[in-house]
């Protein structure tokens, strides 16, 4: 089943390849038509594209099994292009990017009652409509829903206390991290296919920074009233249940 999966959807119509760096333009197509030339031309078979229908309440699991509790709570939004996306971006790194996030600074270092947090937008990936998620590993003797509880609480404090500063110090923080990938060629070569592949043009990679910056506190503060409301969210819990001997 896998190498028919392969065979059916790993084909060249379905094919993005990225060159970066110093070459002999000349040299280098050879390569690619020796290699990649050969391969016989098929049409991708794409996947139907199907628009989820909106939450209309609260979902919860709860799963028992042999680990330490974890927590994880996803709220749908929209991916990219919608300017919501870039809004979520910076939620994310203001809600849980580094030691003086909101949430590490709060959980972690003040109330001490999850050994980790996280925050990530775009799972489980960018080309459909997708999840905002926030994960936490509570502390030993910590129940979950005090956990939970504490996050939403941070998550409504950056709706009534979000400023432009706090803003403009995301913004920075994100536009670092996308220009360090950007160190090597391998780095631009997986940036520029990564978007090529996704959105359909390497230009996105380009007009990133720029469409940060027009984002408002206000369209943080109505993201959050959009999106991170309790009818929205689904709610994964694993609750910590030792195996039985023989088991």
């Amino acid at each position: 089943k896998m190498k028919e999966f392969y065979a059916r959807h790993y084909v060249p119509s379905a094919m993005n390849i990225s060159i970066v760096g110093r070459q002999n333009t000349k040299r280098t197509l050879e390569l690619l038509e020796k290699y990649f030339g050969t391969i016989p031309a098929r049409k991708a078979e794409f996947f139907p594209t199907v628009i989820e229908p909106a939450q209309k309440g609260e979902r919860r699991v709860s799963v028992s099994f042999d680990a330490k509790p974890y927590l994880m709570i996803g709220w749908h939004k929209p991916t990219l292009p919608s300017k919501d996306d870039y809004v979520c971006d910076l939620i994310s790194t203001m809600l849980a990017e580094g030691r003086t996030s909101r949430l590490y600074r709060s959980l972690v270092v003040e109330k001490k009652i999850v050994s980790s947090i996280d925050a990530g937008n775009g799972f489980p990936g960018a080309r459909y409509d997708n999840l905002f998620v926030i994960d936490a590993e509570p502390k030993e003797g910590v129940s979950a829903s005090d956990v939970e509880a504490a996050i939403y609480d941070e998550v409504a404090k950056l709706a009534r206390e979000v400023t432009k500063e706090e803003l403009d110090q995301a913004r920075l923080r994100i536009s670092s991290d996308r220009i360090f990938k950007l160190d090597s060629n391998l780095g631009i070569a997986r940036e520029l296919n990564y978007y090529a592949t996704v959105t359909g043009d390497w230009r996105y990679a380009a007009s990133y920074r720029g469409r940060l910056e027009e984002v408002t506190v206000d369209d943080v503060r109505k993201a959050l009233a959009a999106y991170f409301i309790p009818e929205n969210r689904t709610v994964g819990t694993l609750v910590s249940s030792p195996s039985k001997k023989g088991e």
